[in-house]
């Protein structure tokens, strides 16, 4: 059995995308970094339990023992082969799929197998109109007196553990974090996109408790060895 699901102390994490390859020698590096608090696996497109499950393996293979998570994007994909699992709600989605529909499916199928000690939903807010995952949700991308609104709506009245702001390939808006940041009261703020250099991560968790990367993971500068100090 895993350890206590300890999502809220972790500052860095690292998403790997069961849809990309990354060649073993890089993944062997990333895997013993010693800023690396987790790594999670999922994806908007082509996201299968065959290639998730795959993933899995060869991040174990690699030598990874830390905390191991898939964040689910399809009923479909859910593998038990992860220790814990983010759940995502696009709280800025134009179809209701990615905010209830789906989620009620799994649990009117699965509800009664889940272990909820090991389960974390997220308050998605997708911020890059660009993005795969806005295209597959009809995300519409608010404004800043919207996010806040999805703040509010997230910690006070959906009682969530997790507001995530996501960018998806491109950095964000770091004043629009720091409001963000100053408004809410307790629930844990994630922020993902756009990471490609040590600086940016430290200029985000100015304003937030974590940050996810992932794209620059498999581009040509050697993000490991700036962000991850390998």
């Amino acid at each position: 059995m895993p350890k206590a699901f300890a999502w809220s102390k972790w500052k860095i994490l690292a998403k790997l995308d069961p849809e990309k390859t990354m060649e073993n020698t890089k993944l062997h590096r990333l895997v013993k970094s010693p800023v690396l608090d987790a790594i999670v696996v999922g994806g908007t497109q082509g996201i299968t339990y065959t290639n998730t499950s795959q993933l899995i393996k060869q991040i174990k293979e690699a030598g990874y023992r830390g905390p191991l998570l898939q964040e689910v994007s399809s009923l479909e994909s859910i593998t038990p082969d992860a220790d814990y699992y983010f759940i995502p709600l696009v709280l800025n989605a134009g179809k209701l799929e990615w905010m209830r529909d789906a989620h009620l499916r799994a649990l009117k199928s699965f509800g009664h197998l889940i272990d909820w000690s090991r389960v974390a939903v997220e308050g998605y807010v997708v911020c890059n109109p660009d993005s795969a995952v806005a295209r597959l949700t009809s995300a519409s991308v608010p404004k800043a007196e919207e996010v806040i609104a999805y703040l509010t709506y997230a910690e006070n009245i959906l009682n969530l553990p997790v507001f995530y702001l996501e960018y998806s390939g491109i950095f964000g808006d770091v004043e629009l974090l720091k409001a963000v940041s100053q408004r809410r009261r307790k629930i844990h703020l994630v922020y993902g996109g756009g990471i490609r250099e040590a600086r940016q991560v430290a200029q985000v968790l100015q304003y937030v408790d974590t940050v996810v990367i992932g794209n620059g993971l498999y581009e040509g500068n050697d993000i490991l060895k700036d962000v991850f100090q390998c």
